[in-house]
């Protein structure tokens, strides 16, 4: 099954939204990016002015209990990168993992780059300084998608 395979180095071309334009044949969303090193994020949260005073005011938030540290983190990590990467959960060796999402295999051609400012925010804070293909944790299988309009 392809969860159990990934991460991968490079994407097969066979998993490219272009080469499927037909709903039922479009592939499972598959995220470019850095698998999360959930310590080094949260190392870079509370160096960048996350404290418990700032994580009790988050937690009132129903939706980020569990989660203050990291989003706090990876909204620190936008701002220092000026891209907008998003938090995706993906397959890493048969388990789920955090990803820094760049872009997605539903992205456009012209899309799919990686700005150096990026590389060097999301490689210091990931597993591995370089980036890889993660298969989505949710639309992992063909078909499951709704036209690719997760953009990553």
């Amino acid at each position: 099954m392809l969860v159990e395979l990934g991460p991968f180095d490079e994407l097969h071309p066979f998993l490219l939204r272009r080469n499927h334009p037909h709903p039922d044949t479009r592939p499972p969303i598959v995220h470019f990016g850095y698998q999360i090193d959930k310590d080094k994020l949260g190392a870079y949260a509370y160096e960048h002015g996350f404290n418990e005073a700032l994580r009790q005011e988050i937690s009132k938030i129903p939706m980020c209990i569990g989660r203050e540290l990291q989003s706090y983190g990876l909204g620190k990590v936008r701002e220092a990168s000026g891209v907008c990467i998003r938090r995706a959960h993906g397959y890493g060796k048969g388990a789920i993992v955090g990803v820094f999402s760049v872009f997605t295999n539903y992205s456009e051609p012209h899309e799919q780059v990686i700005p150096e400012r990026v590389q060097e925010v999301c490689a210091a804070l990931s597993v591995s300084p370089r980036p890889q293909w993660f298969v989505d944790r949710v639309c992992n299988r063909w078909g499951m998608t709704n036209g690719g309009t997760f953009r990553g």
